[in-house]
């Protein structure tokens, strides 16, 4: 059976020579014909790439800002400050002349100092407590047990608040107050560095001088509280709602909170030297003296 959809074509070579001219064949540029026609095929809109595989730029994005809070790269920046940098924001709290977010951070809040600066109190403290508490008990001849459970105490206390509250009075801020001008670092950075006054005021603590210690505490005190609100009261006095000021009060009493418990529990531990030489020698220790012979 013939397969009807067989056929066979059949070109002679000769005379299809003849009815192409020779110029024809020649290169041709077709390229403005294409630019100028506006009728031509345009390029496809929207994003090209190299490599199809490619994620989306901004899909990519999207993707990255849901887990920054999840992700150790979102913080890098935070902890890349120079040493510097972090002294000169230590000593600025002790001097609050200008605003401390605005002027001293400029925009740039670090975690580094927030951190560092908890941390080192918290050892000196345990050290200026257990050091003055010895020397206290060597003045009176007595032995001294160290208690670690007061390092548990001040690490608990002091991170919680450096950091953990400056969380939640940034919530109060921006959920019931209405502010919005400050964010959770720059809060952590107000609390963090807020601290610094307390460690040199925990090693001067050390030598048996009660009162010397009141002063030096009440002083660290009044300073860090200043600081304090010093930077925030203007942002709380700014916010629509008038009842933003109860939160600088509980601002006020969580410091006088946090102070008296650092004073009562770490700087005044220790007696005094008054102490030591108004101590009576028992009456055993004293020797008789012979009477003389009648």
């Amino acid at each position: 059976m013939a397969n009807p959809y067989s056929s066979v074509t059949v070109f002679d070579a000769d005379e299809s020579s003849k009815t192409v001219p020779a110029d024809n064949l020649a290169f041709q540029d077709f390229s403005q014909n294409l630019h100028s026609d506006p009728g031509a095929r345009q390029p496809p809109q929207g994003s090209v790439r190299g490599n199809v595989y490619d994620p989306d730029a901004e899909l990519q994005q999207r993707i990255a800002g849901s887990q920054s809070w999840f992700s150790i790269d979102a913080y890098s920046p935070y902890f890349d400050v120079e040493t510097k940098t972090v002294l000169e924001r230590c000593w600025r709290t002790m001097y609050p002349k200008d605003d401390y977010v605005e002027v001293v951070l400029a925009g740039q809040p670090d975690l580094y100092g927030p951190f560092w600066l908890p941390t080192t109190l918290i050892f000196i403290l345990f050290f200026a407590s257990s050091l003055s508490g010895a020397l206290t008990s060597y003045l009176h001849s007595q032995s001294y047990d160290y208690d670690f459970s007061k390092l548990s105490l001040a690490v608990g206390l002091v991170y919680v608040y450096a950091l953990a509250l400056p969380a939640c009075i940034w919530a109060a801020m921006r959920y019931w107050a209405g502010v919005e001008g400050r964010t959770i670092p720059e809060i952590i950075n107000l609390y963090g560095y807020s601290v610094t006054v307390f460690i040199p005021v925990a090693l001067l603590s050390i030598p048996p001088f009660p009162f010397l210690r009141s002063i030096m505490a009440l002083g660290a005190f009044g300073l860090s509280l200043g600081f304090l609100v010093r930077n925030l009261y203007p942002v709380l006095a700014a916010a629509p709602a008038k009842t933003a000021r109860i939160l600088l009060i509980a601002v006020v009493g969580l410091h006088a909170i946090f102070s008296l418990i650092l004073y009562f529990g770490y700087l005044s531990i220790g007696g005094s030297f008054e102490n030591v030489i108004d101590t009576p020698v028992p009456a055993e220790d004293v020797g008789s003296v012979p009477s003389p012979p009648s």
